[in-house]
């Protein structure tokens, strides 16, 4: 197993099909999103969350939970959509009883989230 450092990319290049660093077997890759994005990434973050993200939203009170859960959520969409190679609308997230997420697209894709 091998921890590589990822190249710092840009919006343009994550949302516009711009290179995207290609993740081997045994590789692990960090990412780390600012949670105080453009309006465009913030935009595109919105857009990227199912139906029940959307929904879940509106349970949150503060305006930078609110953000951040928005940011959070769909950057991994995002992030896992450009992976896989897949449109954003076919990625599908799921949790296992204890809380960590899976993607049922593919089993052997193994990450988590935290802010």
């Amino acid at each position: 197993m091998s921890i590589l450092p990822t190249n710092t990319i840009t919006t343009e290049q994550l949302l516009k099909g711009g290179e995207f660093p290609e993740l081997s077997t045994g590789q692990i890759h960090l990412w780390r999103v600012s949670l105080n994005p453009s309006e465009e990434l913030l935009m595109h973050c919105a857009e990227a969350l199912s139906e029940f993200e959307r929904g879940r939203l509106g349970f949150f009170s503060f305006d930078r939970v609110r953000k951040n859960y928005q940011v959070s959520q769909g950057m991994l969409r995002l992030l896992i959509s450009r992976y896989l190679g897949t449109e954003l609308n076919e990625v599908t997230l799921g949790r296992h009883l204890k809380g960590k997420p899976f993607c049922h697209n593919d089993r052997e894709l193994f990450f988590n989230i935290s802010n």
